[in-house]
């Protein structure tokens, strides 16, 4: 089931956005390949540069400060789960604890993540959502690499299969970091994906 805060992260076992010439089994990839689809996901993007800041004291100059290098666009995306969410017997399920395992290994596969907002078309208020306005489609994917499930009407909450990545905008990542935390008083489990933004 698709829901305003959904996200899909796809494994796509591919080293770089534009050369698809070799792409990772299906063992080297997190769930084999498929989407991890979750919700109540927070995302922040966050973009800096290296800015010199040496000082000169006593010494004037209208020149601003020198711009050593653009640091890489990073990603960080805090996902609720619910430990007693175990069941995926009705289009509502979700089995957040089954996820665990698997949002553990996303910084650890080789392959760039997509991560995009799954539906074919402006439904579920997609043209609200930050990584359709950021993201890109695909324009190297062919057909048959990559396949995706996508909601294509309000009441298409299984999803219809036989899409790739050119029927969405998404944003290709490579996730650096997972953390995972749970308090002693409570059956949510927050965990922090941290990542930078590929080209």
């Amino acid at each position: 089931m698709v829901f305003l805060t959904s996200i899909d992260i796809l494994d796509t076992g591919f080293l770089s956005k534009s050369n698809r010439s070799s792409q990772l089994s299906a063992s080297e990839r997190v769930n084999s390949g498929t989407a991890l689809r979750l919700k109540g996901v927070e995302m922040e993007l966050s973009s800096s540069s290296n800015v010199d800041k040496e000082t000169f004291t006593g010494e004037f100059s209208d020149i601003s400060c020198p711009l050593i290098s653009v640091n890489p666009d990073e990603i960080t995306l805090t996902l609720y789960l619910n430990s007693n969410n175990t069941t995926t017997s009705n289009v509502w399920g979700v089995d957040d604890m089954g996820s665990l395992s698997l949002l553990r290994r996303l910084p650890k596969t080789k392959g760039f993540k997509a991560i995009y907002y799954p539906v074919s078309t402006n439904i579920r208020q997609r043209n609200k959502q930050m990584i359709w306005e950021i993201g890109t489609p695909d324009t190297t994917e062919s057909q048959g690499d990559i396949n995706i499930t996508l909601a294509t009407t309000e009441s298409d909450s299984a999803g219809t299969n036989g899409f790739d990545l050119t029927a969405v905008n998404y944003i290709a990542v490579r996730f650096e970091t997972c953390s995972i935390s749970q308090d002693s008083q409570s059956s949510k489990i927050v965990v922090k994906l941290g990542g930078v933004i590929t080209a």
